[in-house]
């Protein structure tokens, strides 16, 4: 059976028509921005009206009446000539939605030809309607079917970094490393080759690769290679197509068409590459994060010096929290997905729901993964600093969720102990987080502070509030343990946390650090063995004095 989408059904469908009212020649007419236009026919050659034929479908258009005109002339497809023009208007739930028009050649009309005609408008009527709907709903299938496509992509990146941070931190063996890099890239991101190059005294050397052929090795640097000396100088990625070079450079794959080289750091370049579909602005953008998580992989293959073990540790340390905590997200985004799989095949009308939670796991989950990756790279060789890290972090958000987010920073800057950076950066990670997935926020600010004894961040938006108390009661025995690390971090490098908030108010989160190592370390001297529970935030009341709210972790959940 044809759809009511296809040329075949309504050509069949008119031909029937046709035979029912017994004329030669009947099409659909509808109103345009340029007039009326034939929908579809049978019989009928033409596509647009003018001349008595015209003008009496634009009365049957605009005043719902009958009409029949008597001799016109109008060439059948079929070679004969119709003299007698019969029109009715199609109406549905009382709008006028067309005008069928009949055409009759060689016979007289009779009387019951009108009303015939009018019944058989009734029906185009409704098949109209019907389909109108069905390509609404097509219409709505595809818009949830990509939308269930973003939710996968989205997933798919959060596991390639997620797998490329535990490859940098936690991997031994550097070249294993590199190529499961290389292999989980064209893999997971549907590219047909890969490379990772290293650049090494004016060339480029191939690290790790997939998609290349035996022997490939070595790749020249100099200015004729425009490409190459664009990503090298200008620390920016370049894509386009094979066919805009003059000359196939050493770098690029064969039996590609279409590139995307991102720089890896100061370090080398990523290549990727496949044959059908250019690479585009997306991809350009998701491929500078990969470069930049693969700095420290690359510089662990080049780097000639002995890691100081206890950097070495604590990395270590880091990247197994990302590893346990992440892990379990990513596991709930699948499941997500899955379920939205399912519901798409049963009824798309349930699906929306389901859809956008899991959506918007799947980012979260993704930008969780960016924030681990920044802290981790502050001990890498060529580390951001710590206003550069939190723009970035607010760059994200302001991507992933058209949030209006400021960042500010005042007060003479100074050099932080890593520790006390990767602290900030992982508490306004995750406030930033919460506002987006709580506050219902249309702006948000940052602020960075260096002050006289110790480094304050504070992180306010405009969202929707909440009863601190209220929030409180409860929040633990329903797992909500969503910002817990933020207050132990605070705490581990020596410093506190405050939240204040009211309902309708926004929401206000800030955090005070010392400078001093010698005060982190009696902290969490102090703070070791103790559990979460053991601890009481403290919020400010108006007559000037603290009182205790219960732990921060019960703020918000995930």
């Amino acid at each position: 059976m044809s759809s009511r989408s296809s040329a075949d059904f309504w050509s069949a469908r008119l031909a029937h028509l046709a035979a029912l009212g017994h004329v030669d020649g009947i099409a659909i007419v509808l109103p345009g921005q340029s007039g009326l236009s034939t929908y579809v026919s049978h019989n009928i050659p033409q596509s647009s009206w003018d001349g008595p034929a015209g003008e009496a479908l634009v009365r049957v258009v605009q005043t719902g009446s009958t009409e029949r005109v008597q001799n016109g002339t109008l060439q059948l497809a079929d070679g004969r000539e119709a003299q007698t023009l019969l029109a009715a208007p199609i109406v549905w739930r009382d709008q006028i939605a067309g005008a069928l028009a009949a055409f009759v050649a060689g016979r007289d009309i009779r009387d019951d030809d009108m009303p015939t005609l009018t019944r058989l408008a009734e029906l185009a009527g409704i098949e109209l309607a019907e389909a109108n709907a069905l390509w609404r709903s097509s219409k709505t299938t595809q818009e949830i079917q990509a939308r269930l496509d973003q939710a996968e992509d989205d997933r798919k990146q959060a596991m390639v970094l997620f797998e490329l941070s535990r490859l940098a931190t936690l991997g031994t063996d550097v070249q294993s490393d590199l190529d499961g890099a290389a292999m989980m890239l064209a893999g997971a991101l549907g590219h047909d080759a890969v490379g990772i190059w290293a650049l090494s005294e004016h060339k480029l050397r191939l690290r790790a690769g997939t998609g290349y052929d035996t022997g490939t090795s070595e790749a020249p640097v100099d200015e004729a290679d425009t490409v190459l000396a664009t990503v090298l100088r200008e620390k920016r990625a370049a894509r386009g197509s094979l066919s805009e070079l003059r000359t196939t450079p050493a770098w690029m794959p064969p039996r590609s068409a279409n590139f995307l080289v991102t720089p890896i750091g100061a370090l080398g370049v990523l290549v990727t590459a496949r044959a059908s579909g250019p690479y585009s602005e997306e991809d350009e953008d998701f491929s500078a994060s990969v470069g930049e998580y693969l700095v420290g992989l690359l510089a662990r293959s080049t780097s000639t010096d002995v890691v100081d073990q206890g950097v070495s540790a604590e990395r270590r340390k880091i990247a197994q929290e990302l590893h346990d905590g992440l892990a379990q997200e990513l596991t709930g985004v699948v499941l997500a997905l899955e379920g939205c799989q399912r519901a798409l095949d049963k009824d798309p009308a349930l699906l929306g729901p389901q859809l956008a939670k899991a959506s918007r796991d799947a980012r979260a989950t993704l930008m969780d993964v960016r924030q681990y990756m920044t802290a981790l790279r502050q001990s890498e060789t060529g580390g951001l600093n710590l206003p550069v890290t939190l723009g970035r972090l607010v760059d994200d958000l302001r991507r992933q969720t058209g949030l209006h987010v400021q960042m500010e920073e005042s007060g003479q800057s100074r050099a932080l102990d890593a520790a006390v950076e990767r602290a900030i950066i992982r508490i306004v990670g995750e406030a930033l987080r919460n506002v987006a997935q709580h506050a219902g926020a249309t702006t948000a600010k940052v602020a960075l502070l260096y002050d006289q004894d110790g480094v304050v961040v504070t992180v306010e938006d405009d969202g929707k509030g909440f009863d601190v108390d209220e929030t409180f009661r409860g929040a633990e025995d329903r797992g909500h343990f969503g910002v817990v690390g933020m207050r132990e971090r605070a705490e581990a490098a020596g410093g506190q946390l405050v939240v204040r908030s009211e309902p309708g108010k926004g929401s206000i989160v800030r955090s005070s650090i010392p400078y001093t190592s010698e005060s982190m370390r009696v902290a969490s001297d102090a703070n070791y063995g103790r559990r979460s529970t053991d601890v009481v935030d403290r919020t400010e009341a108006p007559d000037g004095t603290t009182q205790p709210v219960g732990f921060f972790a019960r703020l918000f959940g995930r």
